[in-house]
């Protein structure tokens, strides 16, 4: 017993720094594992028109990243194979390739399935993006970008409701 002790005086240090780097690493994963994402992250508009009848304009390139973190949000919810959502958390959504998407869902019509049914649940949340107002701006008016969906719908996909703003700038 005396022996245990000795050892237990000689390393207790690196004893509690392991027990400390466990317990960071495991408050760490739990931390990032209820995570919000933030599907409006990097939304972009331009403004169009003239000063008091200007209008929003929306690049094809912001459309792309909301619709594809709206569709990763829903997919790591649903639990969707994890091949499938890293191809389409890294690839561009205008690059998608339905080859791939056979390729990595499988032959299982079980996860096609899935797959389809994810895909229909983000893009119909895709839609009730709201952005107001969208005409008859003037500069320095505020501009308000939001995804209306319910709080339950969003506590379960993990998405963030914060609304971004975007102050009128440019209008001729």
């Amino acid at each position: 017993m005396e022996k245990n002790t000795s050892i237990y005086q000689k390393f207790r240090l690196w004893v509690w720094l392991a027990a400390a780097v466990i317990l960071l690493a495991i408050g760490f994963g739990v931390w990032r594992s209820n995570a919000k994402t933030d599907v409006l992250a990097d939304y972009q508009i331009g403004f169009t028109g003239s000063n008091k009848d200007g209008s929003v304009e929306l690049s094809k390139k912001t459309t792309y990243k909301f619709m594809k973190n709206v569709i990763v949000a829903v997919a790591k919810t649903d639990k969707l194979n994890k091949d499938l959502i890293k191809y389409m958390d890294k690839t561009d959504y205008d690059k998608w390739d339905e080859d791939t998407f056979d390729s990595l869902v499988g032959s299982s019509k079980a996860e096609g399935t899935k797959f389809k049914t994810s895909v229909t649940t983000a893009l119909k949340m895709a839609e009730k993006l709201a952005i107001t107002p969208r005409e008859s701006l003037k500069n320095g008016d505020t501009v308000t970008v939001k995804l209306n969906i319910t709080q339950a719908q969003a506590d379960h996909y993990n998405i963030a409701l914060k609304p971004h703003t975007f102050k009128v700038q440019g209008l001729k």
